[in-house]
């Protein structure tokens, strides 16, 4: 992922983080990307709710519960079977 943003300048407006999930502050992403087992997802979503209009998030491989995505894409990856799904959210 790191080396994708490289390639198109776009490292300086990404943060990368690895810090515990449940204590981390989403509220100044304007964009969230997420690859979360779905207990976690749930767990998660009332901080989600919280994030300010209009970010979106990008949940790979499993859905947000109770959430209604704006677009999906089937991923078709080596590693994955079936096909993974992403789905982004407002």
């Amino acid at each position: 992922m790191r080396a994708a943003a490289a390639a198109h300048d776009l490292s300086a407006l990404l943060e990368y983080r690895n810090d515990d999930v449940l204590e981390l502050d989403f509220s100044p992403a304007t964009v969230l990307v997420i690859f979360l087992v779905p207990n976690m997802l749930a767990v998660l979503a009332p901080k989600f709710r919280q994030m300010k209009a209009g970010t979106r998030i990008v949940s790979y491989h499993f859905p947000l519960p109770d959430w209604a995505p704006v677009t999906t894409e089937e991923t078709d990856h080596p590693h994955t079977a079936p096909p993974a799904t992403t789905s982004v959210y407002y």
